[in-house]
């Protein structure tokens, strides 16, 4: 069935080549989850997630950079004093980091989109949220060839509530040059997008059909300023979904799942599409229990690829969902190379990338071997196809850094104010004092215990304030 189903309103080793490859997690006192992945030009990383060890909120979105090797360098977090998380990380090469993530720190609604820039070390430079009176969640998002970024994922902000999908193009100051906001009557959103050629993006997704009470999946090609070029639906026996698609040979290759309507039988589907549009091969394997395809990357330039995909296994109930790396050439021929990732609890993929040796490394969030919490891991794929070995003992190492800067308590106070706001704490040194409004958009800054305020609308902010003991986040009301 071809038709357009959404309409938009505009521990390590050295592998036999002498590259490392590893499996490493990262993580202290809290619940550490990994997101997404950037490979720099020295062959360093920088990672993106949420965690709650830096104690700054319930969650901060956060940058780690390790290197080459996977050892830490530096690590920096961001958000305010509620949730808040990093999805993507993206790098402009003498620019910085763009992160894409959600929040409920700032914004309009209960949760919005999340952009912040930082400089080549991770000092933030400005931070913005986009979003409804309602609730947004970022899945995926890309740096575009045009000198922009493009975000995807869901929203409630509509008169039924109901998510749709939602996408935002942006140039590099965070400035929006257009959304697109699904018409469609129910549930859909998107799962992912890749840059293709030099203006194209393609987007993957999902779409719930009420009449048939059924999940069908969606592909679609765009060009960068927002126009339509053809869009596909994948609709088998029962549910699909589509999780994630990449660009290889001149073809999209997309990955999900499928399962019947009564969870009598499930199966991993893997679909290939050329680039105008047309279905040139969809294929599944049945299963009994869960299986799901998460991720897709292209491995090399052999036409095969590295699948990560999600499975309950049997043997082990109560264990949560377990995560295994594959090597395949498309869609079901396995290489034999794979690398298990089966410990307590849930064990999720974030991203998997290429990388400058023509190999793949992967980030996500495991409890590891006997822990009941969240680590970040980072899974490293040599040239050659040498994969990593997850078992434990694992190589863990720090995720916030020992120089770290956690949160005190100070008084801001009278609060709400007027005129003069005064700040006092158990500290020595007022290092700055920042206030963003809720989007966060920068309105005041200083180094002084005093501020002049009654030049500020009257409304909600967050201030920020750092000092030689430690910093601090707190709401603040102008009346």
């Amino acid at each position: 069935m071809r038709t357009l189903i959404i309409l938009f309103l505009l521990s390590s080793f050295y592998s036999v080549y002498g590259q490392i490859n590893f499996f490493n997690l990262y993580t202290d006192n809290g619940d550490d989850f990994g997101e997404g992945i950037v490979q720099l030009g020295d062959s360093s990383y920088v990672i993106t997630g949420s965690s709650s060890s830096f104690g700054w909120g319930s969650t901060d979105a956060f940058l780690l950079k390790i290197d080459s090797l996977g050892n830490y360098l530096w690590s920096k977090n961001y958000g305010g004093p509620e949730s808040d998380g990093g999805r993507r990380v993206m790098y402009n090469p003498g620019d910085g980091f763009y992160v894409a993530g959600t929040t409920n720190s700032y914004g309009n609604g209960a949760y919005d989109f999340y952009l912040f820039k930082t400089d080549l070390s991770g000092n933030l430079i400005w931070e913005r949220t986009y979003g409804g009176s309602g609730w947004e969640r970022l899945n995926d998002a890309v740096l575009t060839n045009d000198g922009g970024i493009i975000m995807v994922g869901e929203t409630s902000s509509n008169s039924t509530q109901d998510r749709n999908s939602t996408l935002y193009k942006l140039n590099l100051n965070g400035d929006t040059l257009y959304t697109l906001h699904s018409q469609i009557i129910g549930t859909d959103y998107i799962s992912s997008i890749t840059h293709y050629q030099d203006t194209l993006v393609s987007i993957s997704g999902n779409c719930y059909l009420p009449d048939s009470s059924k999940w069908i999946g969606f592909v679609s090609t765009y060009h960068v300023n927002g126009g339509l070029i053809w869009g596909d639906t994948i609709s088998i026996n029962g549910d699909c979904f589509i999780n994630d698609l990449v660009y290889s040979n001149d073809m999209l290759y997309s990955v999900g799942s499928r399962n019947t309507l009564d969870n009598s039988s499930y199966g991993r589907l893997r679909i290939k599409h050329d680039l105008f549009g047309s279905v040139v091969s969809i294929n599944t394997i049945p299963t009994s229990v869960y299986y799901s395809d998460k991720d897709i990357c292209e491995y090399g330039n052999s036409g095969t690829f590295v699948v990560s995909f999600e499975y309950l296994d049997p043997s082990f109930p109560g264990n949560g969902v377990d995560l295994a790396i594959w090597k395949y050439a498309f869609p079901f021929t396995n290489q034999n190379q794979w690398t298990p990732v089966p410990f307590l609890n849930n064990d999720i993929i974030g991203q998997t990338i290429k990388t400058n040796d023509n190999s793949v490394v992967s980030v996500g969030s495991t409890s590891g071997y006997n822990q009941s919490f969240n680590n970040v891991f980072v899974s490293k794929i040599g040239p050659g196809s040498v994969f990593p070995n997850a078992t434990a003992p694992h190589n863990t190492q720090q995720l916030v850094a020992l120089t770290e800067d956690f949160y005190i308590l100070i008084k801001l106070y009278p609060n709400p104010v007027s005129n003069i706001l005064n700040v006092s704490g158990d500290f020595d040194q007022l290092e700055s004092l920042v206030i963003t409004d809720l989007k966060g958009k920068l309105v005041l800054s200083s180094n002084s215990k005093k501020i002049d305020v009654s030049e500020l609308t009257q409304g909600v902010y967050i201030t920020t304030i750092r000092t030689n003991k430690g910093t601090a986040r707190n709401r603040l009301v102008i009346q």
